[in-house]
């Protein structure tokens, strides 16, 4: 089976899984947060490729499974796989917004095999993102899996965060620098007229590392 004729069956598990819950295309789009002209394009297999967390969206929208849409639920397989928090709002790659109830948001379920030695835990939280301020790496609109209760002291200069200094949050790479004293929330991306925001350790007590990030994927 080649990717065109995958993405169609994932489409007509979708479409069999709406016209039996009786919801109209609106209503799921509504639901998952795109057009109905877009959920058409997925039940119609149109779309070149179905991220995981769009998947796991449709899923909680028709009371399923991710692997009932991929259609990896029979007789002899099963794959393992958990719940977590999805905050279905956008934390900003570019300024800062604000992050409220994270943990009383609705649950996606996710295969284990997506995240690895991250299966299973319970600091883990999945949430998309908007702006362009990390476009190199981590696209507008793509979804993420935070690992939160992070030690600020054990994350590595590079890693990507979610962080907040007297305000909402923000998605940059992390550094510790150490010679000139500050912490360095840096922008990873194509667009120049972003830049480092910059804390210096003695005004630093504010600043909060939400979560770092452990998975991104672009919702298309």
């Amino acid at each position: 089976m080649n990717e065109q004729e995958f993405n169609k069956k994932i489409g007509q598990r979708i479409k069999e899984a709406r016209l039996n819950k009786k919801i109209t295309l609106a209503e799921l789009g509504k639901r998952i947060g795109i057009s109905e002209s877009n959920t058409l394009r997925y039940e119609n297999g149109d779309i070149k490729k179905v991220s995981i967390p769009l998947l796991a969206k449709f899923a909680a929208a028709l009371q399923t499974t991710s692997q009932e849409l991929l259609g990896w639920n029979t007789d002899s397989t099963t794959i393992k796989s958990s719940l977590y928090p999805f905050f279905d709002a956008y934390i900003s790659a570019g300024t800062l917004d604000n992050i409220d109830a994270i943990y009383d948001c609705p649950k996606i379920d996710m295969p284990d095999a997506i995240l690895g030695k991250y299966a299973h835990d319970k600091d883990i939280v999945f949430m998309t993102v908007n702006g362009e301020s990390m476009n190199r790496v981590i696209s507008n609109h793509s979804v993420i899996a935070v690992k939160t209760n992070i030690d600020r002291n054990l994350l590595s200069n590079g890693d990507i965060v979610i962080a907040s200094n007297n305000g909402g949050y923000t998605v940059k790479r992390f550094i510790n620098d150490e010679r000139n004293q500050r912490i360095i929330l840096r922008p990873d991306s194509t667009d120049e007229s972003f830049s480092d925001i910059i804390i210096p350790y003695d005004i630093a007590d504010d600043l909060r590392i939400f979560g770092k990030v452990i998975v991104y994927s672009v919702i298309l």
